[in-house]
């Protein structure tokens, strides 16, 4: 459990959850603005200014509000006071808790969808196991912000989209148990849309797989019209009722925050230049794209969740096994990919890893689960055996890199650079700019504070600033506490 709050957009669900806890009111009125003083000074980075209501609006998702409602009432019922900025070790406390349930569930939920594809109980252990804390997964599963919110609901969508997909293929559309399966994967996708309106792109690909669903080398559109004559009550009842429901309580909840039905509370943030913060163009493309599969670096998806790359070796068999798994594994993680890569704001600015696309990468990553078993029917083969080891030494670096991000606050970088640099020396320039992974840093700033290795920015700026004391003693202090661990129990 961390230590530390997470700075950023999760104090406005927080906030507009406590106000609705204490009066009973939905968005936070005008008259409370001294209380959110820094998260309303510049307009539209947090919250939504709603004129008409005189009110502001968390602009993310409104289930982050409600979700955020169990550790708040723990806190109130604790404490007996709730503020709506508030930061005390009893809520922290709380909303550790609450990740950690969270976690189990979606631990859960990641063992059930092995269990689509594999019988070896201790295989798809260790599936589970590898892909949180050998992924930078288990940096946003510990953070108390959104994305943890967010696990349960994705994982529940595909497990459930992939259960309906394999029951279809068996035959079994008589049977009610098979349709409740979509109607779960669209609820739970329901959830996942409260929490951010970006995810409603998945509805498409829960449309599709419903569609064109069962055995057969029929023509696609012949299939589609044969399943939809056949069970064309049950795709109403299980389909289109439930995504008609989710479409009508989003366009209405961006109504009452936004003022719109089309309004998604993004367009009050503005640059400097007077456009869009968070804006959609073709010429972010590029960029992304080489950002998130080419450049080594914070944004880099091979990096942050290496099981990818072995999971490349498990595809071909895993293709010929579960086809339309496979395609669905493909599909999700294109209709996150490919839109994020068009957005302007697609580094996910200040955080660890590509965090916009951290779900597609989770269901691109199945197919690691075929890699795993073909590792164990291999057995002592030689070749088999130097896969293994260099499997192990790929996980074993990124766990090793986990673990150093983990130990200290989650934006030690960006604080430790923002200051080094203003030395002005190319050998730190370099240094920050050209590290593969940012747990390098991680690394050796928690080697500085175990005194076994000076950081190294550090050792430079007393070369070039040795008179001047002042400095030299804030910038050692200065490291001394970005050097606090973490934890909230065995901490220093």
């Amino acid at each position: 459990m961390p230590r530390f709050f997470y700075p950023g957009d999760n104090y406005t669900a927080r906030a507009e959850a406590a106000y609705l806890l204490t009066t009973g009111k939905f968005g936070i009125d005008f008259n409370h603005r001294d209380a959110l003083k820094g998260f309303v000074e510049n307009r539209g980075q947090y919250f939504f200014e709603n004129v008409r209501k005189q009110k502001f609006f968390s602009k993310y998702g409104a289930g982050c509000t409600f979700l955020y409602l169990p550790p708040l009432v723990a806190e109130f019922l604790y404490s007996g006071k709730l503020d709506l900025i508030q930061n005390s070790s009893s809520l922290l406390f709380f909303m550790n808790l609450y990740n950690i349930c969270f976690a189990m569930v979606f631990a859960g939920y990641l063992y059930a969808i092995t269990g689509l594809y594999c019988k070896r109980t201790w295989v798809r252990i260790i599936f589970v196991l590898l892909s949180i804390y050998t992924t930078y997964l288990w940096h946003y599963l510990r953070s108390p912000t959104y994305e943890v919110l967010q696990s349960v609901p994705f994982a529940g969508f595909y497990y459930h989209l992939a259960k309906f997909i394999r029951r279809y293929n068996e035959g079994t559309t008589d049977d009610d148990g098979t349709w409740l399966h979509l109607t779960a994967s669209i609820g739970h996708l329901f959830v996942l849309v409260m929490l951010k309106t970006f995810y409603i792109l998945l509805l498409g690909v829960v449309a599709i797989f419903a569609f064109i669903a069962g055995e057969g080398h029929e023509p696609l559109f012949r299939r589609i019209y044969s399943n939809l004559s056949r069970n064309l009550k049950r795709y109403l009842l299980y389909f289109v009722v439930p995504s008609t429901l989710l479409l009508v309580c989003l366009l209405f909840l961006n109504w009452y925050k936004f003022g719109s039905p089309l309004e998604l509370g993004y367009s009050q943030h503005k640059t400097p230049e007077g456009l869009s913060n968070d804006r959609f163009s073709t010429k972010f493309f590029y960029d992304a794209l080489k950002g998130f599969f080419l450049k080594p670096g914070n944004a880099n998806i091979f990096l942050h969740y290496p099981i990818i790359i072995l999971a490349i070796f498990g595809v071909r068999r895993f293709l010929k096994k579960y086809p339309m798994d496979f395609w669905l594994c493909v599909l999700v993680f294109a209709v996150i990919t490919i839109p994020i890569c068009h957005f302007s704001v697609w580094v996910g600015e200040w955080c660890y890893g590509p965090r916009l696309l951290l779900w597609a990468l989770v269901a691109i990553s199945i197919p690691f689960i075929e890699t795993l078993q073909i590792m164990v029917e291999k057995g002592l083969k030689i070749i088999n055996i130097l896969f293994c080891i260099l499997a192990i030494s790929l996980l074993g670096w990124s766990f090793n890199m986990q673990v150093n991000v983990n130990s200290l606050h989650y934006f030690v970088w960006y604080y430790v650079d923002g200051l080094f640099r203003q030395v002005h020396d190319e050998r730190i320039d370099s240094y920050f700019s050209n590290v593969i992974h940012r747990g390098k840093i991680y690394g050796d700033i928690l080697s500085h504070a175990r005194g076994q290795k000076e950081f190294f920015p550090l050792r430079v700026a007393k070369s070039r600033l040795w008179q001047n004391k002042t400095a030299l003693n804030y910038l050692e202090a200065f490291i001394t506490h970005q050097a606090k661990l973490n934890y909230l129990l065995f901490s220093n």
